[in-house]
């Protein structure tokens, strides 16, 4: 059962000119009827919509930088979309309801040039190596620094976003390409230290 929200009717009781009150009823229905209508539009533009199936022939055939996934499942999530016409490329696992409250994706991972951003993420004198590139963060979430791309992993908690990463492997072919198994060509010698420029 849906309630309107509470309003408060208090400015909408008056003296008339004889000095007696008279009932806000006509505004109080009037506030609620508002109310109720502002509820009924607020849920219509939750309801999701089901999305497309991920299209991975054009993962495959994205070039404008390497792009990498986790395969058809990871963990028992699913691969649920493939954002590709943003300016920043993400592999989605995993879903969640956003019709009953406001929801994080499972397992986000978004892909960008390395240059993009790069002096927001943080990354320590002595960096965390993970599969030979270096870790740093953004926004709270892990990013792995490769030779060409920034890496970062949204997930429900920080050990599921290590393992992906570990568990990275390419979609398309553009270099560096690098299988499950093998490690991420690191940035060149000075980009992180600011000494080289990124390019």
């Amino acid at each position: 059962m849906i309630l309107a929200p509470e309003v408060d009717v208090s400015a909408a009781t008056k003296s008339d000119p004889t000095g007696e009150e008279r009932s806000g009823g006509v505004m109080r229905g009037m506030l609620r009827g508002a109310g109720l209508a502002l509820v009924a539009f607020a849920l219509a533009g939750c309801v999701a919509e089901p999305a497309p199936p991920p299209d991975l022939e054009a993962g495959r055939g994205f070039d404008r930088h390497a792009l990498y996934w986790l395969g058809p499942e990871f963990e028992g999530l699913p691969l649920t979309y493939l954002e590709l016409d943003s300016e920043i490329p993400s592999v989605v696992y995993g879903d969640c309801d956003a019709s009953e409250h406001p929801c994080t994706l499972p397992l986000d991972i978004q892909i960008t040039p390395l240059c993009r951003h790069l002096k927001v993420v943080s990354v320590t004198a002595e960096p965390q190596l993970v599969r030979g590139a270096p870790l740093g963060r953004s926004d709270g979430a892990p990013v792995l620094l490769t030779r060409t791309v920034q890496i970062k992993v949204y997930a429900y908690d920080e050990a599921l976003a290590l393992r992906a990463l570990q568990a990275l492997r390419s979609l398309n072919d553009v270099e560096p390409v690098v299988p499950a198994s093998e490690s991420f060509p690191p940035p060149a010698a000075g980009v992180l230290g600011g000494s080289r420029p990124c390019a």
